[in-house]
C-alpha cells in the first residue's frame, strides 16, 4: 500500500496488482490503470496471488495477463474458450483512465 502510494503521487499512472490485490486498489485509485498478471482457471501452486479472469475483471483490472494459464495447456483453444465463458453475463465495457 505504501508503495502504490508512493507511485500514484509521484504521476505513475498504472500498477501491476495481483488478483487478489485489484478491487482494493481500484477503490483507492479509481483512475489508475491496473494491469493483473496471475490470472488462473482454477487455484494454482506455481504462485501465491492468483485469481480468477472473473474476478480480476469484477475487482476493476484495466488489463489482465493470461499467460501460463494458457501456455501450459495442454489444448489452449479449450482452455481459451473455458476463460472466455468465465465471463458470460459481466460488464466489459471500457473504464476511463
Amino acid at each position: 500500500n505504501v508503495l502504490s502510494n508512493l507511485a500514484v503521487s509521484s504521476g505513475i499512472r498504472g500498477l501491476v496488482c495481483s488478483p487478489i490485490e485489484v478491487a482494493r486498489l481500484r477503490a483507492q485509485f479509481p483512475q489508475a490503470q491496473l494491469v493483473t498478471p496471475g490470472v488462473r482457471l482454477s487455484e494454482a501452486h506455481d504462485q501465491k496471488r492468483v485469481g480468477s479472469l472473473r474476478g480480476a475483471i469484477e475487482g476493476g483490472s484495466s488489463l489482465v495477463v493470461v499467460g501460463r494459464a494458457l501456455t501450459e495447456a495442454k489444448k489452449w483453444e479449450e482452455t481459451w474458450q473455458q476463460l472466455t465463458s468465465s465471463l458470460d453475463g459481466i460488464s466489459l465495457k471500457k473504464r476511463s483512465a
